[in-house]
C-alpha cells in the first residue's frame, strides 16, 4: 500500500496506462485470429465496444490519431498487413459493432492508387516516398510528389494502345526534370523511382508483358552503369537475364531463385523479396561509395580481405556466404555485439570500412 499521495498517483498513473497497454494489445492480436468460433468472437466484439469507447474514440476535426489508436492499428499491421486492416474495418462484423469509427479510420488509411496492387505486396513492404505525396517526411522529401507523378504517367503510357508513341510521354517527362534550372531530380533519383515502380506495380503482379519496350525506352533514355543496365534487364526480362530464373537450369537454380519467381506466393518468404528489393534501390541511389555495392555488385572484390565481425580472423572465400555475421548493430548505428574477439572498437568500425572501400579493400 502506498501512502505518499504523490507517490500513489504516480502509481495509479502508471497502472491505469499498462491496463490500456494490455488491453490494447490483447485484443488487437485477438482481431488477427482467424480460427476462432463463433462464441470467442461475440466475446470480443464486446471486448472490442468497450476498447473503442475507453481508448480509440477520434476527436473531430482529426489533427493527428492518439497513440492508443496508433498502436492499436500498428499491432494489426504489423501481425497482419495494412489490407487486412482496410478489410477487417470495412468487416460486417465491424462494421455492425460501430460504421462511423471504422468507416472513418477507413478513410484516413486508404491510399489512392490507379494502378493495379500485387495482392502479396503490403503497404508496409514499400519505400515511404512511394505511398503518398506528403512531403513533410524527413526521408526523401522531394520524391514523394515525382514519384505519384511517374506512377500515374506509366499508368497512362502501359494503357495507350499506339505501342510506337506510347512511351514518348515518359521520356518528355524525365527530360524536364532533368533539364530544369537547377534540375528537379537527378538521374539516379528517377532512375531508382522506375525500377521501384516496375517492381512493385507490373514484376508482382506478373504484367510485365504490358510494358513492352520500357527496357530499350530506358537504356536509350540514361548513360546506365552496368550494374543499372544488369538491376533493370533483370526486373523487366528475368527469363533472359536472371541468373538461374529458368526452371530447368538446375546447375544455378538456389533458394533466391524460386524466391524471385514472377508467381511466387509464398506470403511469409516474399516479405524477405521485397525488402531485398528495397535495398538493392537504396545501394543504387547512394552510389558506388556505399559498401553494400560492394556486395551486391563486385562480390569477387572481397575474396581474401577479412571484415570485422565473422570474417575478422577468416579471411572470405569464394564459396562462402556469411560476411558480417555475427556483427550486430543497435538502432542508433553502433556495434553491440563483436565476434570471437574483434579488436575494431565502436568508433573505428564505420571509418574503417569507408578507408577500406576508397583503397578497393574490404580488410
Amino acid at each position: 500500500m502506498i501512502n505518499n499521495t504523490h507517490r500513489s498517483s504516480i502509481a495509479e498513473n502508471v497502472f491505469k496506462q499498462l491496463k490500456g497497454y494490455f488491453a490494447l494489445q490483447t485484443t488487437a492480436l485477438l482481431l488477427c485470429q482467424s480460427d476462432l468460433n463463433t462464441q470467442y468472437q461475440q466475446r470480443i466484439n464486446s471486448i472490442l465496444t468497450t476498447v473503442i469507447n475507453q481508448y480509440l474514440t477520434i476527436a473531430t476535426p482529426i489533427v493527428q490519431l492518439s497513440h492508443y489508436v496508433e498502436h492499436f492499428c500498428t499491432i494489426i499491421i504489423n501481425q497482419r498487413s495494412w489490407n487486412f486492416l482496410l478489410d477487417l474495418l470495412k468487416s460486417e462484423r465491424i462494421q455492425h459493432l460501430n460504421f462511423q469509427w471504422a468507416n472513418t479510420l477507413y478513410a484516413l488509411f486508404l491510399l489512392e492508387d490507379n494502378t493495379q496492387r500485387n495482392k502479396y505486396l503490403h503497404y508496409s513492404d514499400q519505400l515511404q516516398f512511394t505511398l503518398a505525396t506528403d512531403t513533410t517526411f524527413l526521408i526523401f522529401p522531394t520524391l514523394h510528389q515525382p514519384y505519384n507523378e511517374l506512377n500515374l504517367l506509366i499508368d497512362r503510357c502501359v494503357k495507350d494502345n499506339n505501342v510506337g508513341q506510347r512511351w514518348i510521354p515518359l521520356t518528355n517527362w524525365i527530360k524536364s526534370k532533368l533539364n530544369s534550372n537547377p534540375p528537379i531530380l537527378s538521374a539516379i533519383e528517377i532512375k531508382v523511382m522506375l525500377l521501384l515502380n516496375i517492381y512493385y506495380n507490373y514484376y508482382g503482379n506478373a504484367q510485365l508483358n504490358s510494358l513492352g519496350n520500357l527496357l530499350t525506352i530506358i537504356e536509350n533514355t540514361f548513360q546506365l552503369c552496368d550494374e543499372e543496365k544488369l538491376a533493370f534487364r533483370v526486373f523487366l526480362q528475368p527469363e533472359q537475364y536472371m541468373t538461374g530464373y529458368q526452371k530447368h537450369d538446375t546447375e544455378h537454380r538456389n533458394y533466391l531463385n524460386d524466391l524471385f519467381q514472377i508467381d511466387c506466393q509464398d506470403q511469409e518468404q516474399l516479405p524477405i523479396h521485397q525488402m531485398l528489393v528495397n535495398i538493392l534501390a537504396m545501394i543504387l541511389l547512394s552510389g558506388k561509395q556505399n559498401t553494400l555495392w560492394t556486395f551486391t555488385f563486385e562480390p569477387l572484390k572481397l575474396e581474401h580481405t577479412h571484415g570485422f565481425a565473422s570474417t575478422a580472423t577468416k579471411p572470405i572465400m569464394r564459396n562462402g556466404i556469411h560476411y558480417d555475421c555475427g556483427c550486430v548493430l543497435s538502432e542508433k548505428g553502433e556495434l553491440v555485439q563483436r565476434h570471437e574477439g574483434n579488436e575494431f572498437s565502436v568508433p573505428t568500425v564505420y571509418p574503417s570500412e569507408q578507408k577500406n572501400r576508397e583503397d578497393g579493400r574490404h580488410d
